[in-house]
């Protein structure tokens, strides 16, 4: 059969950046892209000359400020007319319009003087094909497998949207979701396997796109996601909209005029929200801004923490949600882990803290790498190399996963919660213990793109 582990990797699609990453010499390593970066924006801009993806298309984003798409996973299989769609196109400059009948949305760019509606999974199809194609150049051989990381939140069309992304990409995948990549991550499935009481944790995921609180429960080394709770309205993108503004009284103009400019600003603002999360200090440099006249200046954690104040308490408010919706008292949760960017500041960390009365954090995994760990862990569990014990049993699910070639169908175990939401998996995932069906699924041709409107 193979390396089969050597090529089998995980992937974080996160809203903002994206990592990609393997199990190796018994610990996992985060591969860095063409630029040697750990994460790749989960950017495309989309040129007369061609596509940019990742920190090419981020870099040149201010140049290209309509034909640059970021946030695309948000727009994944939800309606035009949802709320947090509508919320969301207040923040883009790029252009989001209904689509057919179900009102699905289509992403609208130009090239070469001509304008095309795109669906939103065949533009993170090319975010999953870059990651695809950093992974085969660090690793040396092709990749065709990968555990993907998916919101809990997510319904089964939205899955399936990110299924069809991927197999578009060139990738057979398994789905996992985020709150059990995080306790992977951490090896918490483990820590009660031979205790029969039930352990309680709460994943706070603060990120570029939303805060995303959810209550796990383990017992035994199974794992249930009790209640997921979704707040759109205070991911990082409200900080980076804070921080423009600033930005824009400093110097007296008026960006919202000037799509160009307000994309510069934007980039200085993402860039110092980005260092403040990990750090105390953020000089932010940019040239030609305004008038062909440079313009430099500094920003504090203190500033970002006064100008993002009232998103904070709001942040505690979820977490209430969320262990009512679990039906636990704060008392009852033994773990708190916090996953995501935003999570780093001060503040965050101090009012957790003092609503679970003191309680330790979970933070010892880089905040915004602890997704893409429980990804590639996951899939370690499904190589030859880790399940030895177990080869068995995966050896017959495991040929059709590394065998499929562009044109064919293969079969995949695809669960179903008694929630409505699906786990794909090549092994009956352990956090789930109802009825199984399984379903054929079809693998497309991968779609090449040269340019606006040139498919091949």
């Amino acid at each position: 059969m193979g390396d089969y582990g050597s090529t089998v990797v995980g992937i974080d699609l996160g809203t903002t950046y994206s990592r990609v990453a393997v199990w190796r010499n018994n610990c996992v390593t985060v591969i860095p892209n063409e630029n040697g970066n750990l994460h790749t924006p989960s950017c495309v801009a989309f040129t007369d000359t061609g596509i940019l993806i990742g920190d090419a298309a981020k870099d040149h984003a201010s140049e290209y400020p309509t034909n640059t798409i970021s946030n695309i996973k948000r727009v994944l299989e939800i309606s035009f007319s949802d709320p947090s769609m509508q919320s969301g196109t207040k923040h883009w400059q790029f252009k989001v319009v209904g689509g057919d009948l179900k009102n699905k949305p289509k992403i609208v760019v130009n090239g070469n003087g001509k304008e095309e509606k795109l669906e939103p999974e065949e533009v993170v199809s090319l975010l999953f094909a870059q990651l695809k194609e950093n992974a085969e150049n660090y690793l040396g051989c092709k990749v065709k497998n990968a555990v993907v990381t998916v919101p809990a939140s997510f319904n089964n069309s939205q899955r399936e949207a990110m299924k069809e992304a991927t197999y578009m990409a060139g990738l057979s995948v398994v789905l996992l979701e985020e709150p059990i990549a995080t306790l992977l991550a951490y090896g918490l499935e483990k820590e009660d396997e031979d205790n029969l009481g039930e352990r309680n944790m709460l994943v706070f995921d603060f990120g570029g796109g939303s805060l995303d609180v959810s209550v796990v429960s383990t017992q035994g080394g199974d794992m249930k996601v009790k209640a997921i709770i979704e707040d759109t309205d205070l991911g990082g993108e409200y900080f980076d909209d804070n921080l423009a503004k600033y930005c824009q009284l400093e110097l007296m103009v008026d960006a919202d005029q000037n799509a160009e400019v307000l994309g510069r600003l934007r980039a200085v603002a993402e860039r110092a929200k980005f260092i403040l999360s990990s750090g105390d200090q953020s000089s932010a440099q940019t040239s030609s801004l305004v008038d062909e006249v440079g313009w430099e200046d500094s920003f504090t954690l203190v500033m970002l923490e006064r100008m993002n104040q009232y998103q904070f308490q709001p942040c505690i408010d979820l977490v209430v949600q969320c262990l009512k919706d679990a039906c636990v008292k704060k008392s009852q949760i033994d773990d708190v882990i916090i996953v995501g960017g935003l999570s780093n500041i001060p503040r965050v960390q101090e009012l957790l803290q003092s609503f679970f009365e003191g309680k330790e954090l979970c933070k010892s995994i880089q905040l915004d790498e602890v997704m893409v760990h429980g990804a590639a862990i996951q899939a370690a569990m499904l190589s030859e190399e880790h399940f030895e014990k177990n080869i068995e049993e995966t050896e017959t699910t495991t040929e059709t996963f590394d065998d499929v070639d562009d044109n064919s169908s293969h079969s995949v175990l695809e669960w179903e919660n008694s929630d409505g939401h699906t786990h794909t998996s090549i092994i009956p995932p352990q956090w789930d213990s109802n009825p199984c069906t399984l379903k054929e699924m079809l693998v497309p041709q991968p779609l090449r793109y040269d340019s606006v409107g040139m498919r091949s």
